[in-house]
């Protein structure tokens, strides 16, 4: 019965990793009228796109360039960006994240520019090995904060060619194949994760990182038949409301009230509960980056 109920936890977390894979948004491109070449007598036709929350918006960068740039003034040298409602997005944070820190509506509108491009606000993407290089980069960063890198340092080139390339193509049982191994230590048994990678965003705010540990040690008073001076050591974990208490010791952002609405916090657009242990989270809801990206927001973006 035990081997049972593990088995069909298994399943119900499974169906969590695949959701979170699954889950999209659909976009509305439409380029800058005011960077349209003089001698265009129609405005563009927008391109709408169901686009994955997991993904990076770069990694689109080529198709909207082929779709838009004949129609602008861009010169070779000038560089793609994009935004929404005047805000510059950054093409290193999960459309997820995007869409829960800027998005109001669906489609989302987003904005293609060619020209004028933020220097002060965003950093330069040219082709896909920025993308990539960022990506892997952040797994290591994940995989150092739960295992001390013990994992990544075993991985082949074919495991991190496996994992690029089921990202990239939305292939998540290819992605899952390899990442799974950041779920376990070293040799390959299940244990808590030394520290929880972790991002929270809060617009016009930096991104705040912290350590935290999946479990921490508690006493516990012994047995009636032991002296009552003797402690045991017990191990609690930690919760999503740990985890925000270290951003805001007094939850206050959830209270907050006369001209401040309360504001709530989400992971891949949902209010997740603050009992949830961080442990679960980490393993279930974290993006392909192995990172949970917490957003704080109105209600009315969630």
């Amino acid at each position: 019965f035990k081997n049972g109920r593990q088995k069909l936890r298994m399943s119900e977390d499974d169906s969590v990793k695949k959701e979170v894979w699954d889950g999209k948004i659909p976009v509305c491109f439409t380029v800058d009228d005011r960077e349209l070449s003089s001698s265009i007598k129609k405005t563009p036709e927008p391109c709408y796109m169901l686009v994955r929350r997991v993904t990076y918006f770069s990694m689109f960068y080529e198709k909207l360039e082929k779709l838009f740039a004949k129609e602008t003034s861009a010169v070779v040298g000038d560089e793609m960006w994009l935004s929404s409602e005047e805000i510059p997005l950054k093409w290193h944070y999960p459309v997820g994240v995007l869409y829960d820190l800027y998005g109001n509506h669906l489609p989302w509108n987003i904005t293609v520019h060619f020209k004028n491009f933020p220097e002060d606000e965003l950093l330069h993407c040219q082709g896909s090995e920025p993308v990539k290089t960022y990506f892997v980069s952040k797994l290591k960063e994940a995989d150092y904060l739960k295992h001390k890198l013990e994992v990544f340092k075993e991985l082949t080139q074919e495991d991190t060619a496996l994992l690029w390339h089921g990202f990239l193509q939305d292939q998540y049982s290819e992605f899952w194949g390899v990442n799974k191994k950041f779920m376990l230590n070293s040799r390959s048994v299940s244990e808590p994760f030394k520290s929880i990678p972790f991002c929270i965003y809060r617009e016009g705010q930096p991104v705040f990182q912290k350590l935290i540990a999946s479990v921490v040690a508690q006493s516990a008073a012994a047995d009636n038949n032991k002296e009552a001076d003797v402690q045991s050591q017990l191990q609690r974990k930690q919760t999503l409301e740990d985890l925000l208490r270290l951003y805001d010791s007094n939850l206050s952002f959830i209270q907050e009230s006369g001209e401040h609405c309360p504001l709530v916090h989400v992971i891949h657009g949902i209010e997740v509960p603050l009992s949830v242990p961080l442990q679960w989270l980490s393993e279930n809801m974290s993006y392909p980056d192995n990172f949970l990206h917490i957003c704080i927001v109105p209600p009315k973006r969630n």
